[in-house]
């Protein structure tokens, strides 16, 4: 038999062998040509990644080929020494160039890199490489980043681990053709300027190298520059470095050994005026000159050392609350070595005679001992894997001025010196210091024990005579001696041991003394005791706690509070007890306090109370508290300032009481209180605490208290009664109030269906109707409503969760909203409605409101909500915020209703607002209109009309563009003189326009007028015309003006009105205060040619000008000379022509320089009279042209003709005239008369000659009688009288109206008693009684 079918099925195996063989090589082909020439085979290799990295290399929405152009959502690269996050990887590149064992990139990009790498234990070991040749040539035609971050080190998120070095548009260009490699170009923003560079570097020892880099960029609107350039090799590089501007000058050379033990074998550098402020402002100011010259040089044995001088200057030294650097020189030795760094001769020579001198020196972990210490100290040197070493410092304190340090602190010198030193095992620090007589010492060391990690401190010291108004200038005068010692041990459970001893001493003049000891073992106070007497306030404490059988006794008797605390005040008594633990605290309390004043000028007129905390849920709980007499102290003084007189402010509570009884599981609070304006407030509280207080730091719901509100009632201004009892939940991680219906007024009704706070969600929805604003109370105490008050309507459901939902809407119901002013005003309110929407944290405001006097009202805002870290909510600060706003206002008449009774305003009012920008930096724009504005003060006369304005605000600054009135005559004075009919042909005009700073207020304002009629009354009628400007602060005004009357007439009448003086205080009203804007004001005024004044018998033209002057602080000045153009003077019936009229102002406005003469013409003899002097002290005389007798020039002025040409009643006449016109303090011309004549008595009286009771008319020496005057000189009697001793007077009367004439002796025989003989008309002899009486 043969076997060629088996030969045959052998040969079909092998062939399908050889097949398969054959296929897998193409199938690797395909599968290698899918992965790389298709986008769908790298999203596989992407994923294969992936999966082949654990997931610590993700790619995402990757698209291209990776034979091509290529890009990559996100690069996630997360191992345990690395986390990446690329953004926007982009890469074109050409894999062809591989053929020629060439790597060309065209472009690789990325939108974003952030990055952080594990910090290392230890610092890495500096070697220098074998090599830097590739093993391909590499061209980068285009390497950028948009942003590249370093990341802090930090577990979770790598985004929000913070930032610490920000590099911003890095564009490169490189190129290599594997053994020198290129940069051509390199670019990039840092944080402090734009850098570049570019160099080249062998890739074969010692690696040549050559580079060049700047640094530029601007600082506080100057700019610098720094230039660096490299040379030699990286073994060995020589750098130098020049800078200039900014603050920055100078130039350095340093010689590296980048790989040696000392990094730098030579150093010089020279800068000048550097200021660190330049570069970040948060850093100090200061103008540093920093000088160094560092070399290296050969030690025994092959080692060396780096050591020169290094200097540093400050050409401006400031304090440190100032941002400044409060020293001038710092001046050193550095000595570097491999082993040690010690700085020696350290001079630092502080602001003013301080200075501080020592040596620093230190020895790295890696050396072992430090060089010369013997076998013990060798044993105590830290391991060579310590990185820190062994560090030692001493230093001297001379002179050093506190205020110089810190202009905070007062001013004081500090001297004395400290030392310190430490290794990984053992640091030690002491100190003693003295300024003045205060003296402080101490010492502390902190060991460590062992393997275990427990380690130990001590510490003690003393300080002396402690004064801490040499520290902190706002505190009281103290002088303090104590002693402290500190023992611990700090391992899981840290135990401290501490005792203080306060020495006698004095706290404001008043004895201190004391003592405590404690020792805490873990959150447990083991043991304490505390006995202090504290200027006569005592505070005794004794026992443990933190323990279930643990007490704390503590005992305070303060008597004089206000010797610990200028802002403390009256008596406490205080005596409690603590036990248990925090988990479940226990204790005692009871309280009393008589006057008792607080920070922020609170005061209480007395409060006690006495309470009980038992352990256990079941545990009884007891509380009664009680306050009287709350009100601010501050407020109070201010109110007493301002009226003048003391002030008694009412108290904000009147009484107040807080109840609470039964057990921690389930009690009751009832809570009381009254003040202001009869408000008063009940309210109750039924529940308890649910399990026991939570642990300190969980979160849990145990210890939340847990009830219902069973009672809450308000009276007063706000009247609110709680319907019926309402769940009430209370915890530190939710507050909810289950629903509840309230009365709010007469017809108010709020009705709360839930309410809900927790740090994740809050919850409310509810509605409120009936709401009144300006309720009034009735004679009986019950609230009512006024005259049409506003009633308010809301409805709200909103929730903050996650995001933000819901909506909320306020809205009018009925009545009108009434604005407080000098005249109360309605809006006549007809709709008002406020929305308020939210939906995905978007929130949306909307406000409409429409009424007769307030007309049309509309806007709307939109904004984004966040949750804040803590858990709260904020606007965004970088989202959008949107808004709008437009006002309508017919008629702004209600706006001078508010101002004064006399201010009358009209014209209608627009505006428009539009809201841009972001929470954080939002930009308002916006236009104000108004027309037919018009302004009065009826009163004085004032009368704008006819007026337009257009303002404009944008960001922070609002510009009038224009404000303008046009305003006609109206009416016309009494007098026909002025030229009405030329000046208001056309109206007056007035126009300003401007701009104001809104955050500072700085502003500036023009304003110039013409032809405008300011003062429109029949007796006051001005026209003016000028310019001025103002500028404007929030706190000042400067008003600079040129004005002239263009024509006037001022008619004032023959009296004043009356008015009360500035010293007359009315009861019951409070004197306003002054403003705080202060006013400084430069205005010249011109009276031109058209000015009448008609006043007090005067009646003339005024000419001439004054500038008037006004500065803070500085009494008002006035400037100028006002004269009279012809005129004349109305008196006693007579009309004097003004000769000559001058008043002069050169200094205070109301006391100027009189110089006025008037005559009575046409006559022979034109007399009048003279007005000299000042208005605080005028000189009068009487003149005449020719000169005569000063009772002859009487006699013409009153008369118009010489004396002796009348008859018995002249003297009626020229006797009142000459008091009226004459008289003063000295007698004036009536003095001269009595004293020319000889007589004691000069007088004219109405009755009969001889009569006993008789009115004088005119009196020139008497006492007693009142000048009236007659209707004629029929019933006058002239009485002229010569007294002959004290005792006895001569008289002799005649009627100025008859012959009757008479011969009077009179003899006083007692003060009551005397006797007069008559002879003449009448012969008689009488005795008189005279008995006064009022």
């Amino acid at each position: 038999m043969t076997s060629p079918p088996t030969t045959e099925g052998s040969s079909r195996r092998r062939a399908r062998r050889v097949a398969a063989w054959l296929a897998l090589p193409a199938l690797a082909a395909l599968v290698s040509a899918w992965l790389v020439l298709s986008e769908s085979g790298l999203r596989a290799a992407a994923a294969l990644v992936g999966v082949a990295s654990g997931g610590q290399v993700v790619l995402e929405s990757p698209s291209g080929r990776l034979a091509g152009a290529l890009r990559v959502g996100v690069l996630r690269i997360d191992t345990p020494d690395l986390r990446l996050r690329v953004e926007g990887l982009a890469l074109a590149w050409r894999p062809r160039a591989l053929l020629d064992a060439d790597i060309a990139i065209d472009e690789l990009a990325a939108e974003r890199v952030d990055f952080a790498t594990r910090p290392q234990d230890e610092a890495p070991q500096r070697t220098p490489p074998e090599s830097l040749v590739l093993p391909l040539s590499l061209a980068a035609q285009s390497l950028s980043v948009g942003r590249l971050v370093l990341r802090d080190w930090a577990e979770g998120d790598l985004a929000a681990a913070g930032a610490v070095f920000d590099i911003a548009d890095l564009a490169a260009r490189a190129r290599s053709d594997g053994g020198h490699h290129r940069i051509e170009s390199l670019a990039a923003t840092l944080p402090f300027g734009r850098a570049e560079l570019s160099g080249e570097i062998d890739g074969r020892a010692p690696f040549a190298l050559s580079a060049n880099a700047t640094l530029s960029g601007a600082n506080g609107g100057h700019e610098y520059r720094i230039r660096l350039a490299a040379a030699g090799d990286l073994l060995a590089p020589q750098l130098r470095i020049e800078a200039e501007g900014a603050g920055l000058s100078g130039d350095g050379e340093v010689r590296a050994s980048p790989f040696e033990a000392v990094p730098v074998r030579s150093l010089r550098l020279a800068l000048g005026d550097l200021d660190p402020a330049m570069f970040a402002p948060s850093a100090p100011r200061a103008a540093l000159r920093i000088a160094a010259d560092l070399s290296a040089q050969e030690l025994a044995q092959g080692a060396w050392e780096l050591a020169g001088p290094v200097r540093v200057e400050n050409l401006a030294p400031d304090a440190i609350d100032r941002q400044g650097l409060p020293f001038t020189t710092l001046a050193a030795r550095l000595r570097w070595t491999p082993e040690r760094v010690q700085v020696a001769e350290l001079i630092l020579r502080l602001a003013g005679t301080g200075r501080v001198t020592g040596d620093v020196d230190w020895w790295p972990g890696e050396s072992g001992a430090a060089p010369g210490e013997d076998a013990n100290e060798a044993a105590m040197a830290p391991p060579a894997a310590d990185p820190l070493g062994r560090l030692s410092a001493s230093l001297q304190l001379a002179g050093v001025e506190l205020q110089r340090l810190d202009g905070r602190l007062p001013p004081s010198v500090l001297v004395g010196g400290l030392r310190a030193e430490g290794d990984r095992g053992r640091q030690s620090a002491e100190f003693d210091l003295k300024v003045k007589e205060t003296r402080m010492r101490a010492r502390a060391v902190l060991t460590s024990l062992g393997e275990s990690g427990v380690r130990s401190l001590s510490a003690s010291g003393e300080v002396s005579s402690f004064d801490p108004r040499l520290f902190i200038a706002d505190v009281p005068e103290a002088k303090l001696n104590l002693d402290f010692r500190l023992a611990a041990s700090l391992g899981d459970v840290s135990r401290y041991e501490t005792a203080i001893d306060l020495r006698s001493g004095q706290l404001r003049g008043k004895p201190v003394r004391g003592t405590l000891r404690a020792v805490v073992e873990g959150e447990r106070l083991a043991d304490g005791d505390l006995d202090a007497d504290l200027a006569g306030n005592r505070v005794r404490a004794r026992g443990a706690w933190g323990a279930p059988r643990d007490v704390l006794k503590v005992d305070v008797d303060a008597p004089a509070l206000a010797a610990l605390d200028p802002r403390l005040g009256g008596r406490l008594k205080f005596a409690g007890s603590l036990s248990g633990g925090a988990a479940q605290p226990a204790g005692s309390l009871k309280f009393a306090a008589e006057a008792l004043r607080l920070p922020g000028d609170v005061r209480i007129a007395s409060a006690d109370g006495e309470g009980l905390l038992a352990a256990g849920a079941d545990g009884e709980v007891r509380l009664a508290m009680a306050l009287r007499g709350m009100k601010s102290v501050a407020r109070e003084a201010q109110k007493a300032a301002a009226a003048g007189r003391a002030a008694d402010e009412p108290d904000w509570v009147t009484q107040a009481s807080l109840r609470l009884g039964g057990t921690r599981r389930a009690h009751t609070v009832d809570v009381a209180a009254s003040g202001l304006e009869g408000d008063s407030l009940r309210l109750r509280l039924e529940g308890g605490l649910e399990g026991d207080a939570p642990a300190a730091g969980t979160a849990d719901a145990r210890g939340a208290w847990r009830g219902r509100l069973a009672a809450l009632d308000t009276a007063g201004r706000w009247p609110v009664r709680l319907r019926a009892s309402a769940p009430l939940e209370l915890g530190p991680q939710r507050v909810a109030l289950g629903a509840a219906a309230l009365d709010a007024g007469e017809r108010g009704r709020i009705r709360l269906d839930e309410t809900s706070w927790s740090p994740q969600r809050i919850v409310a929805r509810g509605s409120l109707t009936g709401l009144a604003f300006g309720l009034i109370s009735r004679p009986d105490g019950r609230p009512r409503r006024g005259p049409g008050p506003l009633v308010l309507g809301a409805e709200w459901d909103l929730t903050l969760g996650e995001v933000a939902q819901g909506s909320a809407r306020v809205f009018r119901e009925a009545g009108d909203l009434t604005v407080t002013g000098e005249i109360p005003a309605r809006l006549g309110l007809e709709h008002l409605e406020a929305r308020l929407g939210a939906h995905d944290n978007r929130l949306a405001l909307a406000l409409e409101a429409r009424g007769s006097e307030l007309g049309e009202l509309a806007g709307a805002a939109t904004a984004q909500a966040e949750r804040t870290p803590g858990g709260g909510w904020r606007l965004a600060p970088d989202a959008a915020l949107l808004g709008s706003a437009h006002l309508a206002m017919p008629s702004i008449a209600w706006v001078g209703r508010l101002m004064q009774e006399n201010v009358v305003t009209g014209g209608s009012l627009g505006a428009s607002l539009a809201l841009a920008g972001t929470p954080a930096a939002p930009r308002a724009s916006g236009t104000i209109t108004g027309r037919e504005l018009s302004l009065a003060l009826v009163d004085q006369g004032l009368h704008l009309s006819g007026g337009e304005v257009l303002a404009q605000f944008d960001r922070d600054r609002l510009r009038l563009e224009r404000l303008e009135f046009s305003s006609p005559n109206r009416v016309r004075p009494r007098d026909s003189r002025p030229p009405v009919a030329r000046l208001t042909a056309t109206p007056g005009r007035l126009r300003a326009s401007g701009e104001i700073a809104l955050d500072s207020g700085k502003g500036h304002f023009d304003f110039a007028a013409e032809r405008l009629p300011i003062l429109q009354r029949s007796d006051r009628w001005l026209i003016l015309t000028g310019v001025g400007a103002a500028n404007s602060t929030w706190t000042h005004v400067d008003l600079a003006a040129n004005l002239s009357a263009d024509a006037g007439y001022v008619e004032l009448a023959e009296t004043p009105a009356p008015s009360l003086s500035d010293d007359v205080v009315i009861l019951g009203r409070e004197r306003r205060a002054n403003g705080g804007v202060r006013v400084a004001a430069d205005v010249a005024v011109a009276l031109g040619d058209h000015f009448y004044l008609s006043a007090l018998g005067v009646d003339t033209r005024l000419t001439g000008g004054l500038r008037l002057r006004l500065r803070d602080g500085v009494p008002p000045s006035a400037i100028g000379t006002i004269a009279t153009a012809g005129g004349t003077y109305r008196g006693y019936g007579q009309l004097l022509a003004i000769e000559r009229g001058l008043i002069n102002f050169q200094g205070a406005p109301d006391n100027p320089g009189l110089n006025v003469v008037a005559l009575r013409k046409g006559l022979p003899v034109e007399a009048g009279i003279e007005i000299a002097g000042s208005a605080r002290r005028p000189r009068i005389r009487l003149v005449s042209e020719p000169n005569v007798p000063d009772p002859e020039k009487l006699s013409w002025i009153v008369l118009g003709r010489a004396p002796s040409a009348g008859g018995g009643g002249d003297m009626g006449l020229l006797l009142p005239a000459a008091q009226a016109l004459l008289g003063g303090p000295g007698g004036g011309m009536t003095e001269q008369l009595s004293r020319s004549l000889g007589f004691d008595e000069f007088s004219i009286g109405q009755g009969e000659v001889g009569g006993v009771t008789r009115s004088a008319t005119s009196r020139v020496v008497g006492e007693g009688t009142i000048v009236r005057g007659g209707d004629s000189v029929g019933g006058q009697v002239l009485t002229l009288g010569k007294r002959l001793s004290s005792d006895l007077v001569l008289s002799f009367e005649q009627s100025l109206g008859g012959a009757e004439s008479l011969v009077k002796l009179t003899y006083q025989l007692s003060r009551r008693v005397s006797l007069v003989a008559r002879g003449g008309s009448d012969n008689a002899a009488d005795i008189y009684y005279t008995i006064s009486f009022e």
